[in-house]
């Protein structure tokens, strides 16, 4: 009868471990956008998940799986407390923290019984350790990149090029293109659109003449913008590129009397 009462708790404890870290993530959930938030969430409860996988029959899984319930606990606290978004953010780092911490406490308990557990779980540990260092580190913006217009297509010439940044969460690339044969701007617009929507960038429908894209990855606040604009007293149509923090805090300054 004892065997069977020991056997339905380690039974019992796995959901309540899923349960347990996904409400601990709850903290959280007003730092992210509602679109990103299920990446980041399912990242940090890849450990907790792969626990309740690798652990067998011993009285130590639901005394690990409280460890990383906490862990999750802390995650989400500090997320919501301290990270921030603003250029660099330190949003990834807060969660890169949470994944070595879990990742150290499942090795150390399974170091001598891992490699016989079920291999689900073996796996999915081994995709959040990797996670650890696979996450990228977000720093200051970068600046855009020249193969991001060139090369331009036939009949199209660039007369100026300058790339810089006015702040760490935002850099710029700008081109100055014409036609090599004195076509009617316009057309050198419509030539340019459609060579960036020829690269994924669906100009004019967020914004008119410009297109706006998240970069990407996890924890990054960057987006990146193309956008195309005639340059009436240049005579030139111009290309500009961006990257930049949108969640970056604004500081605004009285002015001085």
């Amino acid at each position: 009868m004892g065997d069977v009462v020991r056997r339905a708790g380690f039974v019992v404890w796995r959901p309540l471990v899923v349960v347990g870290a996904f409400l601990a993530t709850i903290p959280a959930w007003p730092v992210f956008e509602p679109s990103e938030l299920a990446l980041p969430v399912a990242i940090v409860l890849a450990v907790p998940l792969s626990w309740v996988l690798l652990a067998g029959g011993s009285v130590r899984g639901p005394r690990v799986g409280a460890v990383l319930i906490v862990c999750t606990v802390g995650w989400s606290l500090v997320t919501r407390l301290w990270a921030s978004w603003a250029t660099p953010s330190t949003v990834d780092d807060v969660l890169r923290a949470c994944l070595a911490v879990g990742c150290v406490i499942v090795l150390w308990v399974e170091r001598r019984t891992l490699l016989h557990r079920s291999r689900f779980g073996l796996a999915l540990l081994t995709v959040s350790c990797a996670a650890v260092v696979m996450l990228p580190v977000v720093g200051n913006a970068p600046v855009p990149d020249r193969d991001s217009l060139l090369p331009l297509p036939a009949g199209v010439v660039a007369v100026a090029e300058d790339a810089g940044c006015d702040r760490p969460g935002s850099c710029q690339r700008r081109f100055e293109v014409v036609a090599d044969h004195g076509a009617d701007p316009a057309s050198v617009v419509s030539r340019m659109i459609r060579h960036l929507e020829d690269r994924g960038w669906d100009i004019g429908v967020e914004y008119q003449d410009k297109a706006c894209r998240p970069l990407g990855y996890v924890a990054n606040p960057y987006r990146s913008c193309a956008s195309v604009l005639y340059l009436p007293g240049r005579g030139t149509v111009e290309v500009l590129f961006e990257i930049y923090n949108p969640r970056e805090p604004q500081v605004l300054y009285a002015p001085t009397v």
